[in-house]
């Protein structure tokens, strides 16, 4: 995994991931400003892995 430490490390993932891909789904419904916070305290990570983005929140020890 990777420590995403601002939003537009999130956005060059999704971008990443997008390109080139036959459709794009999304289950992340989460605002900027909650996402910026969570970044910023480094409780953010992603993991890409072929053609999906994994995005996590590490929040006391736990992942999800």
């Amino acid at each position: 995994m990777k420590a995403l430490t601002a939003i537009a490390e999130l956005h060059t993932a999704v971008q990443a991931v997008k390109q080139g891909a036959p459709a794009f789904i999304t289950n992340l419904f989460v605002a900027e400003q909650r996402l910026q916070h969570w970044a910023a305290r480094g409780e953010l990570f992603a993991r890409a892995e072929r053609e999906a983005l994994l995005i996590f929140r590490q929040e006391r020890g736990l992942a999800h």
